[in-house]
């Protein structure tokens, strides 16, 4: 829904601006906590990571195992969701 249109709607709406500064704070931490776990860590964006498993499978026998250990670099208040992502043959 457009804001506009959620305005119209809801007379008692309260418009909260976005603290972009202290986003991107939590996400850089993100990443340092979890380049802890994993030497392959990638960001391009906050709310999206990209955690490379190369070598790892002694640490971690499943790419969900690693899912675990990375869920504590996450606010309580995130969720964390796993894609695995295989190479293209």
């Amino acid at each position: 829904m457009e804001l506009q249109q959620a305005l119209s709607r809801h007379a008692d709406i309260r418009i909260i601006h976005a603290d972009i500064p202290y986003y991107w704070h939590i996400y850089n931490q993100i990443l340092d906590i979890l380049e802890t776990k994993s030497p392959l860590v990638e960001g391009s964006e906050p709310g999206l990571v990209y955690i490379g498993m190369d070598g790892m499978q002694f640490i971690y026998p499943d790419d969900t195992d690693l899912l675990t250990p990375s869920a504590t670099a996450f606010p309580t208040a995130l969720q964390s969701r796993l894609v695995s992502a295989s190479p293209s043959s």
